[in-house]
């Protein structure tokens, strides 16, 4: 199988549940969906096959992993996957394929760009860019454990009072509390 991938190294998870947790990210290029704040540079990839992949993961020295984009669910991730099985694995995706990946990974953590049915997954991050409460209380008929409001970045301004203010308001109305995600590895600039 061969894979677009972007970039793999090992730093810290910058946001959400597993914030300062060391991993090994693999970054897919390529996505079904265009979001203007993506941070990934689809033009620039490797074509890997899983054998590749192994390899470099083996250099890092780390015992978990991230599958990130991009949108890595747009890639038959299975043979990767077997190969990979000795590592915790957590993966980071717009949802919109997480299905087929129910139970066979270790850490699923979505921010959907549309509503979602049947959602089964550890963390959900929804972008602020111009949500509202509905949008947030459309998710609490999900057990989700881990719900964050992410802080979006344009140009350099990022839009963290406009979030604290929907939190707060989100907050009043649920017993499982939303929590801030900010994406602290852009902050710290570390990759």
């Amino acid at each position: 199988m061969k894979y677009k991938i972007n970039e793999i190294f090992k730093s810290f998870q910058g946001e959400g549940a597993n914030l300062g947790k060391e991993v090994i990210f693999i970054r897919f290029s390529g996505c079904n969906l265009n979001c203007e704040w993506c941070d990934t540079e689809h033009s620039k990839y490797n074509e890997m096959n899983e054998h590749d992949i192994l390899k470099e993961v083996e250099k890092l020295n780390c015992k978990s992993i991230i599958l990130t984009g991009g949108e890595p669910t747009i890639y038959n991730l299975f043979p990767l996957l077997f190969l990979l099985k000795k590592y915790w694995i957590g993966i980071e995706s717009n949802g919109a394929n997480i299905k087929a990946f129910y139970g066979k990974i270790d850490y699923i953590a979505v921010s959907p760009k549309r509503k979602m049915f049947n959602l089964k997954v550890d963390e959900i991050r929804l972008v602020n860019d111009n949500l509202n409460i509905d949008d947030m209380l459309y998710y609490e008929k999900f057990d989700i454990k881990n719900k964050f409001i992410s802080v979006l970045e344009k140009d350099g301004y990022f839009n963290l009072k406009e979030t604290f203010e929907l939190l707060g308001k989100v907050n009043e109305k649920v017993k499982n509390k939303w929590r801030i995600n900010e994406q602290y590895h852009k902050r710290l600039k570390i990759k």
